[in-house]
Order: structure tokens, then sequence, then C-alpha cells
């Protein structure tokens, strides 16, 4: 997967996924994961809606 995204990748099944802990009640510290996908997104040059 990895390699796929350093060459640039045209797959669109291609995803970015941020795993989150739930407690029951919701998820702690939910704004420091959405922030991390964000990110992430940015410095691939994808479109984030999260």
């Amino acid at each position: 997967m990895e390699s796929a995204l350093r060459a640039g990748s045209d797959d669109p099944g291609l995803r970015l996924i941020e795993t989150v802990l739930w407690d029951g009640a919701g998820c702690p510290r939910i704004e420091g994961h959405l922030a991390r996908l964000a990110a992430s997104a940015r410095a691939l040059g994808w479109p984030c809606d999260g």
C-alpha cells in the first residue's frame, strides 16, 4: 500500500482510515483523530470531508 502512495495512484479504491476508540458513550478525543485524518489527506493532495 505504501508504495502505491509514494508513486501516486489513480486507484479510486484507495482510502484513508483513522481508528478511534468507542467507549459506549462516544469517541474520546475525536477532534484530534479528525484533525490527523484531514492533515493526512492534505499531505496526499486528497479531498477530505471529515
